[in-house]
């Protein structure tokens, strides 16, 4: 909005506050079941995640764009730092680490484009996920070395490591015919052992994120966006299920990175805008790549792995009670797995078109 600055200026008469951060809005949300996704799990970041920390004196981050700065507050906090790939995360608690306060304003907002192809979903994901574990690596010692309050520690310690989760889910998801072994013993015939194999594993998993994000929606849109909200859920937790496979690759180029010490390329989230579409750099050559192609073969045979066990949970009356949480794991995979290789496939064939039409046009001027 164009008064933004004059609604969020003199906050800074307070000589303590060094940040200010507004609400994200969201461009597109409706565009598709990809965007209304993404807006989802946003808006539960900003309007329940941001305003606890704030209001609860916990340290909370400037989120790269819909904020403004003191500038004595980046001198103050080193400046800004190239060695992560979220520097916003990271100068946000060095700068804290520093006495500064930040202040988090919900009623004013700032629109922006969410990623509308799964590709540069997966980049812009892949990006955060690594930089937020870069950032854990480089300042959560030097945070729990502090003397702050150990409910700030606290809190700073499981923000910065919550990107261990894909891991895990990954993880999850490998153990998943372990578990139908171990589950196939004695106790299968106890009275209680469906709800305490399956259910009880699938109420647990999903509703409290599911909670989570449905108040953030009955916060911003009243109480009608609760039901509404709710028809969203299983997507939304299926999608971010699908994207474990290519954040678990960020969490462990993050540690290597940390590691061998070696530089990380930034790659920009691709923006599309209301005409025309940015490709990014992506080439006729460089689309079909082995690296390219590993991470949605992976999705899809864990989508593949987890229909396996659907079926096999249908077989066995102790296990049908897993059948919906098993959907959603392999839903998520496929989902995720084969609309990327739909994107790669397209994208490559506009990358050769235009390949063709930039060789053609030198052509056409030397005759």
């Amino acid at each position: 909005p164009r008064d933004i600055l004059n609604n969020v200026l003199h906050y800074f008469t307070d000589d303590k506050l060094g940040c200010i951060q507004v609400r994200w809005d969201h461009l597109n949300r409706d565009a598709s079941l990809l965007t209304k996704s993404q807006a989802i799990f946003l808006d539960g970041h900003f309007v329940i995640e941001h305003t606890a920390r704030n209001r609860s004196g916990r340290f909370m981050h400037f989120n790269g764009t819909a904020g403004v700065w003191r500038r004595s507050t980046i001198d103050d906090a080193g400046g800004w730092q190239h060695d992560t790939l979220t520097e916003d995360l990271d100068l946000s608690y060095r700068a804290q680490l520093k006495g500064w306060q930040f202040a988090y304003l919900p009623q004013f907002f700032a629109p922006a484009e969410l990623p509308p192809e799964m590709i540069a979903f997966k980049q812009q994901a892949h990006r955060w996920t690594k930089g937020s574990m870069q950032t854990c690596i480089k300042l959560l010692p030097r945070i729990m070395r502090s003397k702050l309050p150990w409910r700030i520690k606290s809190e700073a310690f499981f923000h910065l490591t919550n990107t261990v989760v894909y891991p895990l889910m990954v993880l999850l998801t490998v153990m998943m015919y372990p578990a139908f072994i171990y589950a196939d013993g004695p106790w299968k015939n106890w009275p209680f052992a469906k709800l305490l194999f399956s259910f009880s594993l699938f109420v647990l998993a999903t509703c409290s994120a599911g909670t989570f994000f449905v108040f953030a929606q009955r916060e911003l849109f009243g109480n009608k966006a609760t039901w509404k909200s709710l028809v969203h859920m299983p997507m939304l937790m299926a999608l971010g299920i699908g994207v474990c496979i290519n954040n678990t690759k960020a969490v462990f180029e993050a540690i290597w990175s940390a590691i061998s010490r070696k530089p990380t390329e930034f790659v920009r989230t691709q923006k599309y805008g209301v005409t025309g579409k940015d490709r990014n750099g992506f080439r006729a050559d460089g689309v079909f790549t082995f690296k390219r192609l590993m991470v949605p073969i992976l999705e899809i045979a864990f989508g593949v792995y987890m229909c396996c066990f659907m079926f096999i949970s249908l077989y066995y009356s102790y296990a049908r009670g897993s059948v919906p949480f098993l959907l959603i794991f392999a839903g998520g995979y496929l989902y995720v797995g084969v609309n990327s290789l739909y994107v790669l496939h397209r994208m490559n064939q506009e990358a050769q078109v235009e390949l063709a039409a930039q060789t053609e046009a030198p052509e056409a001027l030397s005759l």
